[in-house]
């Protein structure tokens, strides 16, 4: 129709974009290409061609969806992927076209497995007798009148006839049904000897003698079939196997050899990490008998009062020594500046012979040499300045290391006595090493302390049980030294302090109209 057309033809739409594929072959006119296919033209097509194949046929316009849909569930196609091949409606699959069979589950039922989607069911291949057929309840006169129906068929098929097709399809679905009730009763004795005295097998036709030997050709069948679809690489692809045996053969000597190699490897490191664990163990115990010989040493120098020297700081100590070396017939009596924790027993030696003078000095002689005795410089600090910890999991762990009491790590610490001593001792001078906020912490403390003293003497208790019933609220207040301390106001056992600084614009205002 388009041969004689000329290439140029293409260049406007207008003389080729309505032109219709599945055009209306009936018309005569210049623009019949143009009109749509009828629906009638083409069922009736549809018809004779399925008449002339013997098919049965209703929806002949909707012919390729009640197929597509029917061919699809067969093959055990998930009922989503239909409906998206088909563009339908959720509901229209179900209503119009799909033939509402549970393939799988009857599939399953009847014996098939998942197997790849193959599976061969070795009974249904071994025919049965036609002279057997005949003896079946479901044999005639359903077999006679399936032929005589089948006769009629194809009769009315070459008269160009509607055949009744509902009549042969029963008749085929018996006949069928009749091969499988005697593939299934022999196959069932074959597999299950002990089923033959059910009461079904006193049926004629399931006690006869062609039955029986039907029976000895399935057991045999059932012995020597082969599953076409096991078959083996070695069978089908002999070549291709034997390339695989080789690599495979050269991969697990690869992998031995890899396997020995890292092995080898791998003792190695484990005999260097071993080395390097005996040399760390090695250097625990020589700094642990360090760290006992300091201690040692430390509680040695702490016991003879020179820890209290010391922790004021470098600065106090140095204006303690200018002050004293100002006043006449003072004399410092301190330790050398090369003293060191190792030499504490000649440093005490010292000390006693400097405070020791001759006997044969008289009392002018000795105010000369208090006079005129140069002072030593000051030793260096030996141990880092004190300091509270930060945080505390409970008052009676406050308490042991304010007061040096409790464990280890608090007994004595930093002195005997602990911070309370210093403070004793010494007041706010000891704190002067710390900045801002640990000296805030440490009075934050001091407080604590004073009024836990103060609630044990007004409720006459002791110091330990009115920890105990303050350790509630020191939880409750997330362990916060702020939080205790405005508990201990409110209750009275701490003084309210004022705010110190100016007076805020509310309050002076407050007071101006008072």
């Amino acid at each position: 129709e388009f041969s004689d057309i000329n290439p140029d033809f293409f260049l406007k739409n207008e003389n080729w974009f309505n032109i219709r594929l599945l055009a209306n072959p009936y018309g005569n006119g210049p623009n019949h290409t143009h009109l749509p296919l009828k629906n009638d033209t083409y069922s009736k097509s549809i018809r004779r061609v399925l008449i002339d194949l013997g098919l049965p046929h209703q929806k002949l316009k909707h012919l390729g969806r009640g197929l597509g849909t029917k061919i699809l569930e067969s093959d055990d196609v998930h009922a989503e992927y239909i409906r998206q091949l088909g563009n339908w409606n959720l509901n229209a699959t179900d209503t119009s076209y799909s033939a509402k069979l549970p393939m799988q589950p009857i599939r399953n039922a009847a014996g098939f497995v998942l197997g790849n989607g193959l599976y061969c069911n070795p009974r249904t291949i071994l025919p049965v007798p036609t002279e057997l057929l005949n003896e079946s309840p479901l044999g005639n006169p359903f077999l006679s009148a399936h032929e005589h129906i089948k006769e009629q068929v194809l009769q009315s098929v070459r008269q160009k006839e509607t055949p009744k097709f509902t009549s042969l399809a029963f008749l085929n679905f018996m006949k069928e049904l009749n091969n499988v009730f005697f593939q299934d009763a022999a196959a069932m004795i074959v597999k299950h000897p002990e089923r033959q005295h059910h009461p079904l097998y006193q049926l004629p036709c399931l006690s006869s003698t062609r039955f029986q030997e039907y029976v000895e050709r399935m057991r045999s069948h059932l012995n020597t079939s082969d599953n076409p679809y096991d078959a083996s690489m070695e069978i089908v692809m002999p070549g291709v196997q034997e390339r695989f045996n080789g690599l495979t053969t050269v991969i697990n000597s690869v992998e031995a050899s890899i396997n020995s190699r890292m092995g080898t490897k791998f003792e190695r490191v484990d005999s260097s990490i071993d080395e390097i664990r005996a040399s760390v163990n090695h250097l625990k115990e020589i700094a642990q008998l360090q760290m006992t010989a300091l201690h040692a040493a430390m509680s040695a120098i702490t016991k003879s009062q020179i820890y209290e020297n010391h922790i004021l700081g470098t600065n106090s100590l140095r204006t303690a020594h200018d002050e004293l070396t100002q006043q006449p017939g003072s004399v410092i009596r301190t330790p050398p500046t090369d003293t060191t924790i190792h030499d504490h027993h000649e440093l005490t030696q010292q000390r006693g012979t400097m405070n020791r003078t001759p006997p044969d000095t008289t009392r002018d002689e000795q105010q000369h040499m208090s006079n005129t005795q140069p002072n030593p410089p000051l030793p260096p600090l030996l141990v880092p300045p004190p300091r509270l910890s930060q945080r505390f999991a409970s008052l009676s762990l406050m308490w042991d290391e304010w007061h040096g009491t409790g464990g280890d790590t608090t007994r004595d610490k930093p002195i005997p006595g602990g911070f309370a001593k210093l403070e004793e001792l010494h007041k706010s001078k000891w704190r002067k090493h710390l900045d801002g906020a640990q000296g805030r912490h440490c009075t934050r403390i001091r407080l604590i302390i004073e009024g836990i003293k103060k609630r044990a003497d007004m409720l006459h208790i002791t110091a330990e049980q009115s920890q105990d019933e303050l350790e509630l609220e020191w939880i409750k207040g997330k362990k916060s030294p702020d939080a205790l301390i405005r508990y201990l106001q409110d209750q009275g056992y701490i003084k309210k302090t004022k705010p110190r600084g100016k007076i805020s614009r509310t309050a002076h205002d407050n007071n101006e109209m008072q």
